[in-house]
């Protein structure tokens, strides 16, 4: 069994790891709201979350006559999987999420005035998108239910409906948050580096350059 052949190496604070896994999973529940049971059986949230991007038309993100456009998204609901804790072999209580919808719409001003831009996450908007998936490691040591905090990561695919057709990211969009609640109500998580935004024939046609995400609340009825 493959603990027991690491139990020498494993740290004191987990060498016995259901005990440990029992007792940290216990401190994360003191900041963590209640999941609801899903329809296929999966845990998580309906929550609502507020977005603002801002794009660069063109593929040069410091082309200054090229149009950009920031777009403050409404507050939408979303739908949040979250898995079970994890504990690793380093000590590290790990946790998996998966956004499984979302999607906002706005007005555009600028690139498509006065018509509506829509952005989409999750394979339940849109079953042809990779998923977009989390993780919140708390590290051994770290008192996360006395506040302490730690950083959290997702890498998220976007469908963008616009008058020009809708537009993906190839590439996952890096965003990370730091945070000390589960789910981190209250805090955004940012986006990092520059994200190319390509058309159905996959040429990009525009750089997203900025996106601000945080989770306002949860929807408990």
């Amino acid at each position: 069994m493959l603990l027991e052949e690491l139990d020498r190496d494993l740290p004191s604070e987990i060498a016995d790891p259901a005990a440990a896994l029992r007792g940290r999973a216990g401190q994360v529940l003191e900041v963590m709201t209640p999941r609801r049971t899903f329809a296929d059986g999966s845990r998580g949230y309906h929550a609502i979350a507020q977005t603002t991007i801002e794009v660069v038309a063109g593929k040069d993100p410091n082309d200054t006559t090229m149009p950009r456009e920031r777009f403050e998204f409404p507050e939408s609901p979303c739908v949040i999987q979250l898995h079970d804790p994890v504990l690793t072999l380093n000590g590290a209580l790990r946790l998996d999420l998966e956004i499984k919808s979302y999607r906002a719409e706005a007005t555009s001003q600028i690139l498509f005035p006065g018509q509506k831009v829509a952005l989409g996450v999750g394979r339940s908007f849109d079953v042809n998108l990779p998923p977009s998936v989390g993780r919140l490691e708390i590290p051994l040591g770290i008192d996360f239910a006395a506040g302490e905090t730690v950083r959290s990561h997702q890498m998220i695919f976007l469908a963008v409906e616009t008058p020009m057709g809708t537009l993906h990211n190839p590439d996952a969009a890096h965003m990370f948050a730091t945070v000390n609640k589960v789910p981190p109500i209250g805090f955004s998580y940012f986006q990092e580096g520059l994200v190319p935004m390509a058309n159905a024939d996959n040429e990009v046609v525009a750089i997203k350059v900025f996106t601000e995400t945080a989770l306002r609340r949860v929807v408990t009825d």
